[in-house]
């Protein structure tokens, strides 16, 4: 991982307050609405979900907006699915101390960085198995994976998100982060392998 978070947790309350989250059903999805980062299969199988869980909520945080039409058109009429406009990062700090889960639906990742951003507040990763993302999270040892671009697979790990205990994985998932993706765990992962070398 060449890179880390800036961001970090704080009173969650607080955050829901302010985003007006409530309760633990909270996703949220972070990127560019554009192909590669498919917010088509992410609603398709938001929209199944909905069907057994109508409570849960998706948040869509997105910064270029090439398939805003198609996702709006998805979307339309669908309150628990909420399309929110490019965020600063004070707002963005927010948003992931609101959130119980973040989702990814990319087909192609060099790091993944709003995931590692959302893990370091806590968010339960939810995240399509592609390289990045598996090494990200050591195959799956922290959240739940699915295949890339399968919304049916999504929809599988959604219904399975349902079953974890919430406020446990929250805090294995910033464990995870500290010992894994922080700029303290990189640093010492990059003087092993110099010290290794001399």
């Amino acid at each position: 991982m060449e890179c880390s978070s800036i961001y970090y947790p704080i009173n969650r309350n607080q955050a829901k307050a302010v985003t007006g989250m409530s309760g633990l059903n909270n996703y949220l999805w972070v990127g560019r609405l554009e192909s590669n980062k498919d917010p088509i299969t992410l609603i398709k199988a938001f929209i199944k979900f909905l069907t057994i869980r109508p409570q849960a909520k998706l948040h869509v945080v997105y910064q270029q907006d090439d398939l805003l039409p198609e996702v709006s058109l998805l979307a339309q009429d669908i309150p628990n699915i909420l399309l929110i406009s490019k965020q600063n990062k004070e707002q963005l700090l927010v948003w992931y101390n609101s959130a119980e889960f973040i989702i990814s639906t990319s087909h192609y990742e060099g790091s993944g960085i709003a995931v590692c951003e959302a893990m370091s507040c806590g968010c339960i990763p939810i995240l399509s198995s592609i390289s990045s993302f598996r090494w990200m999270t050591e195959n799956g040892k922290c959240g739940l994976l699915f295949e890339k671009g399968d919304a049916e697979n999504l929809f599988q790990a959604l219904n399975k998100s349902i079953t974890l205990n919430v406020l446990e994985e929250q805090s294995r998932t910033v464990d995870f982060f500290n010992d894994h993706l922080s700029f303290r765990s990189i640093a010492k992962t990059m003087l092993a392998a110099i010290l290794k070398h001399q």
